[in-house]
């Protein structure tokens, strides 16, 4: 059983809900090593590993809009700890 449950969240895209999460510390080392390996497979494979509800498929993730797939792998990418939320988007917080 895990010691720590991996944190959610929600995040509505063109009209469409999707519940998202961080990436575990192996899914982590996966996604490193195959984005390095191919840059374009990277932000699907993210999606791929990150996406909750509902699961996506690295393919499914290649036929959506390239906005969409951005948004996910954003959110994903901070949930993670890959990247620091924007100063704007802190500034807005309070």
């Amino acid at each position: 059983m895990p010691k720590f449950k991996l944190k959610e969240t929600r995040v509505t895209v063109r009209g469409e809900n999707f519940v998202v999460r961080e990436l575990t510390h192996a899914e982590r080392g996966q996604w490193v090593k195959e984005a390095i390996a191919d840059q374009y497979r990277g932000p699907s494979l993210l999606v791929s590993l990150g996406a909750v509800d509902p699961k996506i498929t690295e393919e499914e993730a290649n036929g959506f809009p390239s906005d969409v797939v951005a948004e996910l792998t954003d959110t994903i990418m901070r949930l993670s700890g890959l990247k620091a939320e924007s100063a704007e988007k802190k500034s807005d917080a309070g």
